[in-house]
């Protein structure tokens, strides 16, 4: 579980980092999402959204980016609310998830005195499971007569393990949230690294946002294919100019040192444990020697469960250190 957890986090600030920068999301207007929607929004206009709308629950499947703009025509706002699910399967509860993050948006725009904004939720799914889109009414099997009191309404859905890797290595060439997609879908595939490892990075040739974005993209391979780092710096010399190389190779390094310093904190907790252990097992050794007390009276004394107090008992007996 620690380990899931670990990951999701590495997941979360990922996602959380390349989108925000507004490049990723103008990507995604104009290559994801449908031209009749992209079309009519103000690109201009984009801005990240700060606050804070996400539950303690809803973080433990989601991490989250929302960005406001207006309709070209000037008929309102528009939130975009980016979600990214983590879980390795879908959400039954995804619409109870989005309506509190309606709630929550609409509820922020009443109290600055907005017009409600139109919300378009857009899902991020990274999970290996095939997710079937099912209403709101199916997700809660209300039977039909409870359909019209069911509230109504639809996500987007962009699953990156169903996008075929003939697209994500097409937009990747240019495109900060292709070469992101790709990076998410193919960065535990020891294969399609030692191949194509150039592809996460051929985005970065001509772009101004160079020094954000190669730091993010090299610490989160690092982290999540599990190559050394031996194989990661060599993999980075055959394929990146000798420019790139010099900051990517510097962040698999960084990320190598984080990784073993978490080691050594892992140990050192590991070691207090086990020393506590030791201590204990060695006062109740000693007191059982002395005889002064039962074996119940131990127990209470030392706050251990009696069923321990018998077992170093019996071992002691054993070893012949305490007479039966």
């Amino acid at each position: 579980m620690e380990n899931e957890t670990y990951i999701n986090h590495i997941f979360d600030k990922f996602f959380k980092s390349v989108f925000q920068v507004d490049q990723t999301v103008i990507d995604f207007l104009n290559h994801i999402l449908s031209p009749e929607i992209a079309g009519k929004i103000s690109v201009e206009d984009l801005t990240l959204d700060s606050g804070n709308y996400i539950s303690n629950q809803m973080s433990e499947a989601y991490a989250d980016v929302i960005y406001r703009t207006v309709w070209k025509d000037g008929r309102g706002g528009v939130a975009l609310v980016l979600l990214f699910e983590h879980k390795s399967s879908p959400d039954s509860d995804v619409f109870e998830q989005l309506l509190s993050y309606k709630l929550a948006i609409w509820a922020k725009d009443r109290s600055e005195n907005r017009k409600r904004s139109d919300i378009y939720p857009i899902i991020f799914y990274q999970g290996q499971k095939p997710w079937i889109k099912k209403t709101f009414a199916q997700c809660l099997n209300s039977p039909p007569e409870m359909e019209p009191f069911v509230p109504n309404f639809d996500y987007i859905l962009i699953s990156v393990e169903e996008t075929p890797d003939a697209l994500l290595l097409q937009l990747s060439d240019f495109s900060i949230l292709g070469a992101a997609m790709l990076l998410m879908k193919k960065a535990r595939d020891e294969n399609f690294i030692r191949q194509s490892f150039s592809s996460f990075y051929n985005f970065a040739k001509d772009r101004p946002y160079w020094n954000h974005f190669l730091p993010i993209f090299s610490h989160y391979l690092r982290q999540v294919s599990g190559l050394p780092t031996t194989d990661l710096r060599v993999l980075a010399e055959k394929n990146l100019t000798l420019e790139m190389q010099t900051q990517v190779i510097a962040e698999f390094e960084t990320a190598e040192m984080q990784d073993i310093r978490k080691g050594i904190e892992i140990g050192k907790a590991q070691g207090k444990a086990q020393g506590k252990a030791e201590t204990l097992r060695e006062n109740v050794e000693r007191m059982l020697i002395k005889k002064k007390l039962s074996d119940i009276d131990i127990a209470d004394g030392l706050d251990v469960p009696l069923e321990l107090v018998l077992s170093i008992k019996e071992d002691l007996q054993k070893s012949g250190r305490l007479k039966k």
